[in-house]
């Protein structure tokens, strides 16, 4: 992934969709800089005004499950057997 402003950045759009990935790859165009620029102009054009961010989250439909960050940002893996994971292969001999 090449961040705006990368000299060497570049990417492909606008290929036969459900052609494959070779014959979409043949038709699309390749651009020079970033891909996030376009996406950016596009998004833009679509979005509505700016408005600042609510105070707390949450609303009167939609209750705030946890605080930020939450908690599956902070979960860590657990080993193999543990917690209803599957249990590694047994080596072989």
């Amino acid at each position: 992934m090449n961040p705006p402003g990368n000299p060497k950045a570049s990417y492909y759009e606008g290929g036969p969709v459900g052609a494959g990935p070779q014959a979409w790859l043949e038709g699309a165009t390749q651009r020079k800089g970033s891909w996030w620029e376009a996406w950016a102009a596009w998004e833009l054009e679509r979005s509505g005004e700016e408005r600042r961010a609510p105070k707390r989250p949450g609303n009167a439909r939609y209750a705030a499950l946890e605080p930020a960050p939450g908690s599956y940002v902070v979960d860590r893996p657990q080993p193999p057997g543990a917690r209803g994971q599957p249990a590694a292969p047994a080596a072989a001999s």
